[in-house]
Order: C-alpha cells, then sequence, then structure tokens
C-alpha cells in the first residue's frame, strides 16, 4: 500500500493491549461522565503493531464512557497530518452515514426489487428508486438546520409525506389544512415555503 501511495482508514477490533494504550484517558472519561456529561469523548493517537504487522502504524483510540459503561474504538490509518479527533469524526464516521444511505436505497427505496425475469422492468424499477432518491436528498437539502436534516428515507416519509391533510386548491392558490396535533408542522410548513418558487 505505502508503495503505491494508497490512504486508508480502517476500523481494528478491541484488545486489551490497546485498551492498556489509553486507559488514562478512559478513567478521564469516566470521570468527567459520572460528573453529569454522558458520552464524553476522548481522542488519543499512537502507534501500534500487532503480531502479525511488519511495522507499527498509526492508531488511534477514542475513549468513550457512555450510561452502559465504557466503550472504547480503535481505527487504523496512514494518514499522518490530520488531528485524531477530526479523522475519526468527519472521516472514519462518514463511512457509517455512507452505509446507512445504500440500505436507504435498498429497504426504503426498494432498490432490491429486481425479481423480473426480463431486463427493462428491472432496469425501470431501479431508474424509479434512483429518481426518488434524487427527490428526498433534495428535500434533505432544504432541511438544513431542523431536526431532519440527517433523517432517514423512512423517517422523511413517515413524518413529512404520509401525513393527514385537506388540500383546497382554487385558480389562485394551493392551500393545505393540516391537523392541529402533526409533530412536525413547523418543518413542514418551513419546507414547503423553502420549495414554493420565487
Amino acid at each position: 500500500m505505502q508503495s503505491n501511495r494508497v490512504k486508508y482508514i480502517i476500523g481494528i477490533a478491541r484488545k486489551r493491549r490497546l485498551e492498556r494504550s489509553i486507559s488514562g484517558y478512559l478513567e478521564l472519561a469516566k470521570r468527567w461522565s459520572l460528573n453529569g456529561t454522558f458520552e464524553f469523548s476522548l481522542f488519543r493517537s499512537f502507534l501500534y503493531a500487532a503480531g502479525t504487522w511488519k511495522h507499527k502504524r498509526r492508531v488511534i483510540g477514542k475513549t468513550e464512557y457512555t450510561q452502559s459503561g465504557p466503550n472504547p474504538r480503535f481505527i487504523t490509518t496512514n494518514l499522518e497530518d490530520e488531528d485524531a479527533e477530526k479523522l475519526y469524526r468527519e472521516v472514519y464516521c462518514a463511512r457509517g452515514d455512507m452505509e446507512s444511505r445504500i440500505k436507504d436505497q435498498q429497504r426504503d427505496l426498494f432498490a432490491d426489487r429486481t425479481s423480473c425475469h426480463h431486463w427493462w422492468p428491472n432496469q425501470w424499477r431501479l431508474l424509479l428508486s434512483a429518481l426518488t432518491w434524487v427527490l428526498f436528498e433534495y428535500l434533505r437539502d432544504h432541511l438544513h438546520n431542523t431536526k431532519l436534516a440527517k433523517a432517514s428515507v423512512a423517517t422523511l416519509r413517515n413524518r413529512l409525506i404520509n401525513i393527514a391533510a385537506v388540500v383546497i386548491k382554487n385558480t389562485r392558490r394551493l392551500r393545505f389544512r393540516l391537523p392541529a396535533a402533526m409533530p412536525d408542522r413547523e418543518t413542514f410548513c418551513a419546507l414547503v415555503s423553502r420549495l414554493k418558487p420565487t
């Protein structure tokens, strides 16, 4: 990998030797978490070599103490210049978000429904799934600074689309009469105002 200049960031399993390297940080996180600030995290970067590795590599340990107890996590990378916390939160955790988006596509937008014996119907289904994905991404773009900014497709569909409303249409305007008990009424109204043509 080094000779080809390939950059990587990979999660590695918890081991006692790794946990000993961050034990002081874990105690500190525990102390601060028990004072009322739960899920407090600290990050430590150090060099480590497992028994089968040819040389030492950079490992980033995340020391977190939650209500369930200690939750140390470890990643290894050959990215040297970046801050440990930034690498963990912004680079490594981003892959989890990507995996969630793939699940959205398969589970909530039915991209895996390609069971037809003929090619064109399957292609058509995938095309409709992709189009729906683009529409939901467009909705997400207009939901920034709201609690639904990073919501899954299923959540957006259940909270903003599958809702009971009376639609009143005349020649000049379209009005929605929403139920008084709608939990996301303000978010829905803000989204509609952002989507309307200027």
